[in-house]
């Protein structure tokens, strides 16, 4: 049976415990107990494909109609699911699994899984079973209104002080380069840069500020473009935003690393967001190492140096595994 719960405002949880008897047959199931006035189609499918080399792919997607009261406001494209699936609940301990985002095919949203073959032997019917379990997380807000918002700051005014830097009034040193810019851009994007313009400091006297990712923090004032896609350095980018109190920044950049978590990344992504206060990369990171707790502690070095240091995060992690 699968079922659905609203977790907070736009998130909403998806359990699937589902029953495979025969190889390469589908298996289909309409959620239940999920808010008709969102969802009218939630509809889930299945099916797994044995190889040659004793490995057996699973197949997982999701169908969703939107009610049309928020068609209007929703895109199914925008969205983010991310699906875990391990053995049923009896078993899950004998797996190890990690959550992936589902990609947006067609209309339809779909993951796959490749792990050895395991089966077992139904009393009933005397064919080989497996049990799987999903866990289908469906956010309807990806990045939050503030950051959103941040995309109206291109106006052609700014691009073009940003491109031409007349008449600017401020050079900014970044890695061995000086770049002209304007204190009024600076002031309204950072409260920091405007208190340290305002009051008698090294900085302000040189009107120099030397730091190496400013370059990037310059070009997001002027466009409220941050361009995470093709900058491999998001976290350190979010750790100046922390510094010169670019809120939309950091919060963009956190929703970013949020949605690249992995088991190796992880550890390092929890302690810089709860270093920073970086609120929602903190909780997805907490939320995936509980999902993959076993795959996480197995990298042993890196869970003592977290105990040691952070016995509060562990202790948030042991709590959500409760929950998962």
């Amino acid at each position: 049976m699968a079922t659905g719960k609203k977790i907070r405002e736009g998130l909403f949880l998806i359990s699937w415990k589902n029953y495979h008897h025969t190889p390469n047959k589908e298996t289909n199931e309409n959620v239940q107990q999920l808010d008709k006035n969102i969802f009218e189609i939630c509809k889930l499918s299945s099916k797994e494909v044995k190889s040659a080399a004793l490995q057996l792919q699973t197949f997982l997607e999701v169908e969703i109609v939107l009610a049309k009261a928020i068609k209007s406001a929703h895109k199914l494209e925008s969205m983010t699911i991310l699906a875990t699936k391990t053995l049923d609940e009896d078993q899950r301990n004998e797996t190890i699994e990690t959550q992936q985002k589902m990609n947006f095919i067609g209309s339809n949203w779909r993951s796959s899984w490749t792990e050895q073959l395991a089966v077992g032997s139904c009393h009933h019917c005397h064919s080989s079973y497996r049990r799987n379990f999903f866990k289908i997380l469906i956010d309807f807000n990806p990045f939050t209104a503030d950051v959103v918002r941040s995309a109206t700051i291109k106006k052609t005014q700014l691009l073009n002080l940003w491109k031409i830097k007349i008449p600017s009034d401020v050079v900014i040193k970044c890695e061995e380069k000086s770049f002209e810019a304007h204190t009024f851009i600076l002031e309204a994007g950072s409260p920091v840069l405007a208190a340290m313009f305002q009051h008698d400091c090294e900085e302000n006297q040189k009107k120099i500020i030397e730091i190496a990712v400013f370059r990037k923090l310059l070009h997001y004032f002027y466009t409220g473009d941050a361009n995470l896609e093709q900058d491999a350095d998001v976290a350190e980018l979010m750790v100046a935003a922390d510094k010169y109190a670019v809120d939309s920044l950091k919060e963009e950049c956190g929703q970013h690393l949020s949605h690249k978590l992995t088991v190796e990344n992880a550890g390092h992504y929890l302690v810089l967001a709860h270093t920073i206060n970086a609120a929602k990369l903190r909780e997805s990171s907490l939320n995936f190492m509980a999902r993959n707790a076993k795959a996480i502690c197995s990298r042993r070095k890196e869970w003592i140096e977290i105990t040691k240091s952070y016995p509060e995060l562990c202790l948030d992690i042991m709590q959500l595994m409760a929950v998962f």
